[in-house]
């Protein structure tokens, strides 16, 4: 049902390249060369009793390719497996699964992956806990509402005595989508779609009383036009 959604190619090409972990190695650098800077440079060169230290003031310049390559060796070696496995998975090594969730939808893993992420649920009668994804399949768009809300977020502050903290406030406006599916109704954000639409989607569950089940749009598959748009 989700085999042509699934994008296991792209999950295991970004899983097997190493530009995070070169991005990782290298952020590292700049801490380290201050930390390296205030264990060396408080010393005239010569008043270094420590041969280490004095090693290191005279030779400060070259540190930051070395701690380079030592970050990227350690990277690396603790990066190995998932690249090896990404990388076998890119050559074929490939099984069948039930739909999971991770980074998108994955129907083909390779077979150390086979818990990878979270299960997808096509039937969900049962107790559903927050954070499930379930799969909507042909869920009716009952209304589409614009919901203006207020929010406050805490800022700094500067002051004449030092830093304080304020809180500033506006209004933004939310996009509200009702769905109807199986006698459940569904509400979440913004799903793509209009009044009269039916769709295919994945979301997350959050909450569900007696009038409402309460989700996040993860995922909007396909959008089929309602009547009105066809006309």
């Amino acid at each position: 049902m989700l085999e042509s959604f699934s994008n296991h190619e792209q999950f295991y090409e970004e899983r097997a390249s190493r530009k995070e972990d070169f991005a990782v190695g290298l952020a590292f650098v700049f801490p380290e060369m201050i930390f390296l800077f205030i264990l060396t440079d408080p010393y005239p060169q010569n008043a270094h009793s420590n041969p280490t230290l004095k090693f290191l003031h005279e030779n400060f310049y070259v540190l930051p390719v070395v701690c380079l390559i030592v970050n990227l060796l350690i990277v690396f070696a603790f990066t190995q497996k998932r690249v090896r496995i990404a990388r076998e998975a890119l050559e074929g090594t490939l099984v069948d699964i039930e739909p999971r969730y991770e980074k998108g939808i994955l129907t083909k893993v390779h077979p150390e992956d086979v818990n990878i992420g979270k299960p997808i649920l096509l039937n969900f009668d049962g107790e559903r806990a927050r954070g499930d994804i379930l799969f909507l399949k042909g869920a009716r768009v009952a209304k589409v509402e614009k919901e203006e809300y207020t929010w406050t977020m805490p800022v700094d502050n500067p002051r004449d005595d030092g830093y304080g903290i304020r809180e500033v406030s506006g209004t933004s406006t939310r996009t509200v989508t009702t769905l109807s599916h199986e006698g459940i109704t569904y509400v979440g954000g913004d799903f793509g779609a209009q009044k009269e639409d039916t769709l295919d989607a994945l979301v997350e569950f959050f909450s569900s009383n007696d009038r409402e089940t309460r989700v996040r749009c993860m995922k909007t598959l396909v959008v089929y036009p309602g009547a009105d748009e066809e006309a």
